[in-house]
């Protein structure tokens, strides 16, 4: 086993996790002049399981751009930006609203860009390789450990030393786990499923609708969200439901038939089920102060409201910021107290970001009485006040951290 220590080598940082947050890392790292190594336990060609992240937030292409100013127009070229979104309520329309063709054209960045997490992952690659950082593919981390001094990480090919490191290797982080840092919240009951259609052209990629009880579906509420190339449908199963028939090629195409048109059927591209995850790691960063974690490695959500990659993107930002001013300090005690600073500002919005969601899981899941009543009167005045018709198209993402309270949106 090789021994490669980097350590030396000035404003040296390793990113563990070549999946997008990593990758943002890496490219926030080196525009701040950071000198940067990526490793990736899976092959640069392995297609990641699952339905993943879609959507990319305004603030998070102006991120992006800061990184690396080609991505921007490049996101904007392979993303797909719907220009309508309905709300629907027991098969009635509540809420509908369209983005004016002035907005799109005089934002420098559009409002938001919704694509497959593979594309964004290729457009982050192809940056990583234009700007000179290395990664290396198929090298699955065994430990972290920290000390005064630095990181050491061991992989199934070699030992490296750096003065940082970046812990960005999502849900099942092997970074948070060799430093013995837990994840404290809680998972949600219920399950939802999610599918994946892949069509260059179809009715279902023209807006973003969302159903509360959709009559024709025994009144489960389900999401229907483009992307460029297809859409994607989100089911929010009922308590006793059989998500093993549901799922089955026979469950998919009895309850697929009453929202998706039957000749659109065979582009079911992916199939999943997902539980609502709301928890934050204790810490974002080691006792020592030199590994960071940044996206899954640090926090999960749910996915409504997009928080999981936006908010790495974020993290991603505000820790490359901390490494950078950490690497000039002119004491121990300041080193130190850059990367508290990290630690405080990401793991606060990763808290307030949990409420959030909570507060969204509380209307589309309406587990107290008082949630209930919300939707009801929400309901009976959306026809005469525009706010509460509003109210219920946002409600199901939770309501949105402002850059006012955070140096990032997410």
């Amino acid at each position: 086993m090789n021994t490669i220590d980097i350590s030396s080598q000035p404003l040296s940082v390793i990113v563990i996790g070549a999946g997008p947050v990593g990758l943002a890392s890496a490219l926030a790292l080196k525009a701040y002049g950071l000198n940067v190594l990526v490793i990736e336990a899976d092959a640069e060609e392995k297609a990641r399981p699952g339905s993943r992240a879609l959507f990319l937030h305004h603030d998070s292409l102006k991120l992006l751009a800061r990184f690396h100013q080609p991505l921007a127009q490049r996101f904007f070229e392979k993303g797909f930006v719907w220009q309508e979104r309905q709300t629907y309520f027991s098969g009635k329309l509540v809420y509908s609203q369209k983005i004016s063709d002035e907005r799109l054209g005089a934002e420098v960045f559009p409002p938001f860009v919704s694509l497959r997490q593979s594309e964004t992952e290729k457009l982050l690659r192809e940056a990583c390789n234009e700007t000179g950082i290395n990664i290396l593919w198929e090298e699955p981390v065994q430990s972290v450990n920290t000390d005064k001094q630095g990181v050491r990480i061991i992989t199934n090919k070699a030992t490296y030393y750096s003065k940082y490191a970046l812990g960005a290797d999502g849900a099942s982080s092997q970074t948070r786990n060799s430093l013995n840092i837990k994840l404290v919240g809680d998972s949600s009951p219920g399950t939802h499923i999610v599918i994946d259609f892949i069509s260059e052209s179809s009715p279902y990629q023209q807006k973003r609708t969302f159903h509360y009880k959709h009559p024709q579906l025994e009144g489960r509420h389900v999401l229907v969200i483009p992307f460029a190339g297809g859409w994607q449908v989100d089911l929010q199963c009922k308590p006793g439901d059989d998500v093993d028939w549901m799922i089955s090629q026979k469950g998919l195409r009895s309850w697929l038939s009453n929202l998706i048109e039957e000749r659109f059927l065979s582009n079911m591209n992916w199939v999943s089920t997902y539980r609502f995850n709301q928890v934050v790691a204790e810490s974002f960063v080691d006792e020592y102060r030199r590994v960071l974690l940044v996206g899954e490695a640090a926090h999960l959500f749910p996915p409504y409201g997009a928080r999981g990659l936006n908010s790495g993107i974020a993290d991603a930002d505000v820790a490359a910021q901390a490494i950078t001013l950490a690497t000039v300090s002119t004491s121990e005690s300041r080193r130190r107290g850059c990367i508290d600073d990290f630690d405080l500002s990401r793991r606060t919005a990763a808290i307030e970001n949990c409420r959030s969601a909570k507060q969204a899981l509380n209307v589309i899941r309406t587990p107290r009485l008082i949630d209930k009543a919300k939707l009801i009167a929400a309901l009976l005045l959306s026809n005469i006040y525009k706010p509460s018709a509003r109210w219920l198209d946002a409600a199901p993402y939770g309501p949105a951290l402002t850059q006012k309270r955070f140096p990032t949106r997410y």
